[in-house]
């Protein structure tokens, strides 16, 4: 009797243990898990399009994370990913560098993305016919015509101190001539129907823009954000009247500074420099 009673005993605490070791080992990441995210070396001699433990570097959580932070649009991130011409990614000074452009068209639609090994901390060069930089740690920066750096040593020093390398800038200096409070008045200003002086307000040559980011005008429509005093407008698809509108991949990148804006009345000046007045439309 008391050989059964061990016996059973030893099954009930065997069991017990079998219990602990599984509660145990289910709350440690999996060394698979662990390295999804964390350790941005594997992707060294790797090419964007190659997963690491499941993920393209553009995919990577940390990645997508450190670029919403750093306010890049969900189209942009989406647009990047068909730059599927580039070579190896390399460590270049301590820097994770994978870059990327348009196939056919490198000259004009390209990226880089920059990764510090030892913070992870991340930015952002997109460039499609301007370029605009990407960091959490500054607005995005006011477009410029130079293409992304060919040489880690061409990144901008204030990009530098946001990845953690050299000085960060004496003082900030604004990005561009109007506030974030005033960047957010003006989207808030231009919703609605607008034509260009001129012009009716039933004519052709007229542009909506909506509440939920988007625009039309006759034949075109596409996606409008306000960065700061920038207007940046995408054209997503184009056609002609009685036909079908055609998709562009990429899509068409305009950005036109917002001079004034009032409720009656604005003003925007074009990359090539003219200046054109607009007055809006009540139907």
């Amino acid at each position: 009797m008391s050989n059964l009673f061990g016996r059973k005993c030893i099954i009930v605490f065997s069991i017990l243990i079998i219990i602990l070791l599984i509660s145990f080992f289910s709350f440690i990441p999996s060394a698979s898990t662990a390295r999804q995210t964390g350790n941005f070396r594997d992707y060294i001699g790797r090419y964007n399009f190659d997963r690491v433990n499941g993920f393209i570097i553009l995919e990577n959580p940390q990645v997508v994370d450190a670029l919403r932070r750093a306010n890049v649009p969900d189209d942009v991130r989406d647009e990047i990913k068909r730059y599927e011409v580039g070579g190896p990614i390399e460590d270049r000074q301590g820097l994770l560098v994978s870059q990327g452009c348009l196939p056919h068209f490198c000259d004009e639609f390209h990226y880089k993305l920059y990764i510090n090994l030892e913070t992870n901390s991340v930015a952002l060069c997109h460039f499609a016919r301007q370029t605009i930089w990407y960091s959490s740690q500054s607005a995005p920066s006011a477009p410029h015509s130079d293409p992304c750096p060919s040489e880690v040593s061409g990144v901008p020093s204030s990009i530098r101190a946001a990845l953690g390398q050299g000085n960060a800038p004496a003082a900030a200096v604004p990005l561009s001539g109007a506030s974030t409070t005033q960047g957010a008045n003006y989207a808030q200003s231009l919703v609605g129907y607008w034509a260009p002086d001129g012009e009716v307000c039933d004519s052709d040559a007229g542009i909506d823009y909506s509440a939920d980011g988007t625009w039309s005008a006759y034949a075109e429509s596409g996606t409008w954000t306000i960065r700061e005093d920038l207007l940046v407008m995408r054209t997503h698809s184009r056609g002609y009247p009685g036909e079908e509108m055609v998709p562009l991949r990429p899509p068409e990148i305009n950005i036109n500074t917002i001079v004034s804006l009032s409720n009656a009345s604005m003003t925007q000046r074009w990359p090539n420099g003219m200046v054109v007045d607009f007055h809006r439309c009540i139907f």
